[in-house]
C-alpha cells in the first residue's frame, strides 16, 4: 500500500509540475528506517525558440523567460538540492516561435538538422520530453530528423499522436527513468519515475 501512495504522489506532483508552470515541484520519499530522499522535478513548455533573453522580434529584452534564463535558475536551484536528485521535463512547442528564428529557418533547407533548441535541451540533460502541436509545424519528417539528430529522439514520450501510414506511435509512448538518490540516513536507493507524453 505504502509503495502505491509514493507512485500517486509522484504521478500527481510530474503531472501539476508540467502543466502548471510554476516552481519546482519536490517529492519526498520518507521511511522510518532509510531516512528521506528528495526527487526534484523541474519541467518548461512552450518555449517557442526563445533560448536566450534578447526578443529579436521586438529588439528589446526577453523577460518572461528564455532557456538560457531557465538554465541558470535550474543551476543555482540544484546547488540548494541536499540528499536527492532531479528531473528536467518539458512539454512541448519548443521550436517554432519568434519571427526573427522562423525567417531564418526558411531561409535553411528546410531538411537541415541544426536545431539549436533541441541542443541546448540535450545540452541541459533534459530527461524527457514530449511535442507540441507547433513543433510539426514544418511537418512531422522535420521534427523527426532534428530530434534524431539532437540525440534527443530516445528522451521523447509521445502517447497520442502515430503515424498515419503505420498506425504506429511516432516515439515511446512512455518512459521509466531510474535516478539515484541518498536519503538523510546516508542510504543509497533508486527512485523509478514513470513518465507518459
Amino acid at each position: 500500500m505504502k509503495k502505491r501512495i509514493i507512485s500517486l504522489a509522484l504521478a500527481v506532483t510530474t503531472f501539476t509540475g508540467i502543466f502548471s508552470g510554476t516552481a519546482p515541484k519536490e517529492l519526498l520519499a520518507k521511511s522510518k528506517y532509510e531516512g528521506v530522499g528528495r526527487l526534484r522535478i523541474y519541467s518548461t513548455s512552450d518555449l517557442h525558440g526563445q533560448s536566450t533573453t534578447f526578443n529579436y522580434d521586438t529588439a528589446s529584452l526577453h523577460k518572461n523567460g528564455s532557456l538560457a534564463q531557465i538554465s541558470t535558475v535550474i543551476k543555482n536551484d540544484k546547488k540548494t538540492l541536499k540528499n536527492g536528485n532531479t528531473l528536467l521535463v518539458d512539454s512541448g512547442d519548443t521550436i517554432f516561435g519568434i519571427g526573427a528564428k522562423s525567417t531564418m529557418e526558411k531561409k535553411l533547407p528546410i531538411a537541415s538538422s541544426d536545431q539549436y533548441m533541441y541542443k541546448l535541451m540535450k545540452y541541459l540533460k533534459y530527461d524527457a520530453i514530449t511535442t507540441g502541436n507547433h513543433d510539426y509545424d514544418y511537418g512531422y519528417a522535420y521534427e523527426k530528423k532534428i530530434l534524431k539528430a539532437s540525440g534527443l529522439d530516445k528522451n521523447t514520450v509521445l502517447c497520442n499522436v502515430v503515424d498515419a501510414k503505420t498506425k504506429k506511435p511516432l516515439w515511446n509512448e512512455r518512459k521509466i527513468i531510474k535516478k539515484k538518490v541518498k536519503t538523510t540516513k546516508g542510504k543509497k536507493k533508486t527512485i523509478k519515475i514513470g513518465i507518459t507524453g
